[in-house]
């Protein structure tokens, strides 16, 4: 197990993460290359009376580690594909990328977001809402097992037999309850979808955002998809609407928004799903960048759109339901927000007048539930987020099996679920 200090060679660029606007400044940094790092790393926190916080790849995290022991995981990177039974296998560092590929050579895909490089478990941990995720259901649905470990410093296999309640809540309930060093998962027989994007002029934002939610109320569950306002920055604003169609006849089902507005560009066509990263070309980054999620029983596009002030960078709905609103399996797990018809999420460069102008417009939704891997926000905010992230039951089982697991709160940084 290798250590640093502030001060030691290497601590600036280990404790760097995507999001540039947050700043990481723990104690000791441990750069796991193995399941036996992280449980050394475990053990010698405990030992030192030292919290514990997590940082493996992707787009996270996004609260800071202040002080404390801090696990990197980008160096455990493995991924195994198993084609027979439609499975990957990855180690905590794995970006979806990273799955992408290897998959595709066998006609299969993973439940993958929008952007190839967030990283597999963070985003999956959090439900995971991807983009066959209408066909599907949310990411967290589909993992089978997971190895994990937790503060006791012991490496736990766990799944639907072996330890149900953690693996349960491992499955959409974001609390830190341990390191996860490895997911297993299923992948799904699409080599191919029918995807893209249809780019509007910005002042048609009104026409096209009114035309979507009249069109979603009617799509099958195979299309899942979005609608944005978007400023790139030095650009004109335009509207996108992104589409993924895992299922036949997406020509036909994708006419109405062909028509609902005139089009700057049309990328819809038939795409190998590891294309997919070029239906939402998100950034690449690293960068300072800020983001807030609610999920929606229903959209009023004009209150949205009136609030969505020049200093926002994106404003996106994403239409949920279809399996996202089933149980996954008998077993179900932690996630949260299934009866949602909707998200609404903001993004931005981080600045105050942009968070401001984004908790003005997360007001419009009113006190709904949070959408968790999009929270972007710290202390009693945070808190008051996550009491209506969940449903009280789930928050109640997901702090009793936390305290089972952690009974000392060594895993302290993160989000703060209490009943």
């Amino acid at each position: 197990m290798r250590i640093l200090k502030p001060g030691d060679t290497g601590y600036e660029q280990e404790t760097g993460g995507f999001n540039l606007a947050v700043t990481h400044r723990p104690d000791v940094v441990v750069p796991a290359e193995s399941a036996e790092d992280v449980i050394a790393a475990i053990r010698h926190a405990t030992d030192a009376g030292l919290p514990i916080a997590i940082m493996s790849t992707g787009h996270g995290p996004g609260l800071p580690a202040d002080g404390g022991l801090l696990v990197t995981t980008r160096r455990m990177g493995n991924v195994t594909i198993d084609a027979a039974a439609r499975t990957a296998r990855v180690q905590a560092g794995a970006r979806w990328g990273d799955v992408i590929r290897p998959a595709s050579a066998y006609g299969l895909a993973p439940l993958s977001g929008s952007s190839p490089g967030v990283g597999v478990i963070g985003y999956t941990v959090g439900g995971g809402i991807g983009l066959m995720s209408r066909a599907y259901g949310f990411a967290a649905d589909r993992v089978r097992g997971l190895e994990i470990v937790t503060a006791d410093g012991r490496l736990r296999h766990v799944s639907a037999v072996h330890e149900p309640d953690l693996f349960w809540a491992l499955r959409g309930g974001k609390v830190t309850m341990g390191v996860i060093t490895s997911m297993t998962f299923d992948l799904l027989p699409h080599a191919h979808v029918f995807g893209g994007s249809l780019i509007y002029p910005g002042d048609s934002a009104r026409e096209v955002f009114t035309a979507y939610l009249d069109w979603t109320r009617g799509l099958p569950e195979a299309t899942t998809t979005s609608v944005a306002l978007l400023r790139p920055p030095g650009a004109p604003p335009v509207v996108a609407v992104r589409v993924v169609h895992a299922g036949a006849g997406g020509e036909r089902v994708v006419a109405p928004m062909r028509a609902a507005a005139p089009i700057l560009a049309d990328t819809l066509a038939d795409m190998p799903y590891r294309d997919t990263h070029t239906v939402y070309n998100d950034p690449e980054g690293p960068l300072p960048s800020w983001g807030r999620g609610v999920l929606l029983d229903d959209v009023d596009a004009d209150a949205v759109l009136a609030a969505a002030d020049q200093s926002l960078t994106v404003v996106e709905i994403r239409h949920l339901g279809g399996a996202m609103a089933r149980e996954a399996g008998n077993v179900g797990n932690a996630v949260g927000g299934r009866e949602a018809a909707y998200s609404l999420s903001v993004h931005a460069v981080c600045a105050p007048e942009a968070i401001k102008a984004g908790d003005a417009l997360m007001e419009v939704a009113g006190p709904r539930p949070a959408q968790v891997n999009l929270l972007g926000l710290t202390g009693d905010a945070l808190r008051e987020q996550l009491r209506v992230a969940w449903r009280p039951e789930v928050i109640r089982r997901l702090a009793e099996i936390r305290r089972a697991y952690d009974p000392s709160g060594v895993f302290r940084f993160g989000y703060p679920v209490e009943e």
